[in-house]
């Protein structure tokens, strides 16, 4: 093999290496560039995600709090009218409520001795 021949085939060689270098550089920067593009794609969505499940919360939770605030109002406004309904009714009826709460006492003490046996 002459010189020139082995200059020319270290030449090819290194220009092959040469390539195949750049290619894999060429390549190690595509793959890095797609999973970056990936792991924001993903982060992304996980943020919407955790967006959308934090309104929801915070929506049933107003709505749970509403309900709440409501049925307060509700037995308090008709807690208040039963008492001044039954108020109402022992002054007009004096006697029948006296009798009605000792018929009661009576049976409570019933109750509560049989319980003892």
């Amino acid at each position: 093999m002459s010189s020139t021949n082995a200059g020319n085939v270290r030449r090819e060689v290194n220009e092959a290496a040469e390539k195949a270098k750049k290619g894999a550089r060429d390549l190690k920067d595509d793959v890095t560039s797609r999973a970056r593009e990936g792991y924001e794609t993903v982060r992304d969505q996980a943020q919407a995600g955790y967006e959308q499940a934090s309104e929801y919360a915070h929506s049933a939770y107003d709505k749970a709090s509403e309900y709440a605030k409501d049925a307060y109002d509700s037995v308090r406004e008709h807690g208040g009218e039963t008492v001044e309904s039954l108020e109402a009714t022992i002054r007009r009826n004096p006697l029948a409520a006296l009798a009605v709460a000792a018929g009661a006492g009576v049976v409570l003490g019933l109750l509560m001795r049989s319980n003892k046996h």
